[in-house]
């Protein structure tokens, strides 16, 4: 890491490692296609930051590749079947309600990051995670180019398979040997690293590892609309222009369609994964670019839950409140919930850059904020089809762990909820375990 971006990382060292906020990178309306470029940092409810100096101007760029090859063929959608179910040797014996941590999963000196020291809270493995989130593919767990503006230009693959008796990061697809500053694309072909947020999905009909959006690539904070897919079976990236331009996802669903909430404050965007194509699912009188966001796979909605707009910010100008939002094809909803200590926990902690997924087993959502002093905390919110629902603090088993507290600014999808384990993983930091939470 260069001097300038060494001060860059120190100085927001000296906030709590737990709640760590790498760049100011939060807020506003979610990353659209139809804006292009965007150029500059965004500002952020919880301290936004001044870019760093710009780095060293890029090399030169090839020559012209050739057209891209198509976007592969979808397969056929399978039949539904019931989610299949793994019992590795690490998961025997783990009591409900129980955070454990998984050994021998720290990313920081593995496979994937052997030049890292799990007791660096600099190391890469770490500055990769700001403002990012994670892929999940059946048990498997992806970090693709993430880091980005003035963290991290490494635009590595790596992956853990959590369905192993032993599970173990490696190492999927180097990073490009000469990152530039502010492009889309580095030298070699390869996408920038960029800050993920919640968008990195796995698409099973494509066969695709799908970053919608690139926000905030490597650089000053520059954003692009380009999208990119990663073949988790040639662990290639596909070239340039395969993808059509995106939005910043939020979420995908059971078919692997993509939602984006508030491209524009008010609209919301889908992407069909079966013809490659985003369209207006429905543009509303209220602002609703409020994350986390879940797909309820049950009642087949959305549903959107956080403290203003879910980083840092108010929603749509008002004061600052709880933000849920339930939508059904193109009907909004705002969700109230009944009065509970949990309720009351939940407007004290003003949880920011959270996670929440929807547990099918159970017919409930977790919410998960992550952040120093609250790692323990694991909210359920219980919907039905009124507009007044439930939330309670899950009770924890007796000799569950203490998760650390997350860094990169927030947890992000890095909390999962995981069919065939039957419970949650957490990947916290690049220092530490992998925790999880069995609910089922």
């Amino acid at each position: 890491m260069n001097s300038n971006s060494r001060r860059h990382f120190l100085r927001h060292a000296a906030l709590t490692w737990g709640s760590l906020s790498l760049a100011g990178c939060g807020g506003g309306a979610q990353g659209s296609a139809s804006t292009g470029t965007q150029s500059g940092t965004s500002s952020s409810g919880s301290g936004g930051d001044s870019a760093p100096p710009a780095p060293a101007p890029a090399p030169a760029p090839p020559a012209p590749a050739p057209a891209p090859a198509p976007a592969p063929t979808p397969a056929p959608a399978p039949p539904p079947t019931a989610p299949r179910t793994v019992n590795p040797a690490w998961i025997q014996g783990v009591a409900l309600n129980t955070w454990v941590a998984i050994p021998g999963t720290v990313h920081a000196g593995s496979a994937a990051a052997p030049a890292d020291n799990p007791l660096d809270v600099y190391a890469t493995s770490n500055r990769r995670l700001s403002y990012c989130g994670m892929g999940l593919r059946n048990s498997e767990l992806i970090l693709a180019a993430s880091g980005g503006h003035g963290d991290y230009a490494g635009n590595e693959v790596t992956s853990i398979d959590l369905s192993r008796d032993a599970p173990a990061w490696e190492l999927r697809s180097a990073g490009s040997p000469t990152p530039a500053s502010n492009v889309a694309y580095y030298a070699d072909g390869k996408p920038s690293a960029r800050h993920t947020y919640w968008s990195t999905t796995w698409n099973a009909q494509r066969n695709r590892l799908m970053l919608h959006y690139s926000r905030f690539v490597y650089g000053t904070g520059t954003s692009f609309s380009n999208s990119n897919g990663f073949n988790l079976d040639t662990n290639t990236w596909d070239p340039k222009g395969t993808w059509s331009d995106g939005y910043t996802a939020g979420c995908a669903d059971a078919n692997g369609d993509v939602y984006s909430m508030g491209a524009d404050y008010f609209g919301l965007r889908k992407w069909t994964a079966a013809s490659d194509t985003w369209s207006t699912v429905a543009t509303f009188a209220e602002a609703i670019n409020v994350n986390p966001v879940c797909h309820d796979s049950t009642r087949g909605h959305l549903f959107a839950l956080a403290w203003g707009d879910g980083q840092g910010n108010t929603l749509g100008g008002q004061s600052m409140s709880l933000s849920a939002i339930r939508i059904a094809g193109s009907t909004k909803s705002n969700i109230t919930f009944n009065p509970s200590a949990a309720l009351t926990q939940f407007l004290a902690d003003k949880p920011a850059y959270s996670a929440m997924e929807y547990d099918p087993v159970n017919d409930q959502y977790l919410f998960y904020q992550g952040a120093a002093g609250s790692t323990s905390r694991v909210y359920v919110i219980k919907p039905n089809a009124s507009t007044v629902w439930d939330m309670s603090i899950l009770t924890l088993a007796a000799g569950s762990v203490v998760p650390d507290a997350a860094v990169g600014a927030g947890v992000f999808n890095r909390f999962r909820y995981v069919a065939e384990l039957r419970g949650f993983v957490l990947m916290s930091s690049g220092t530490s375990n992998l925790y999880f939470l069995r609910t089922a």
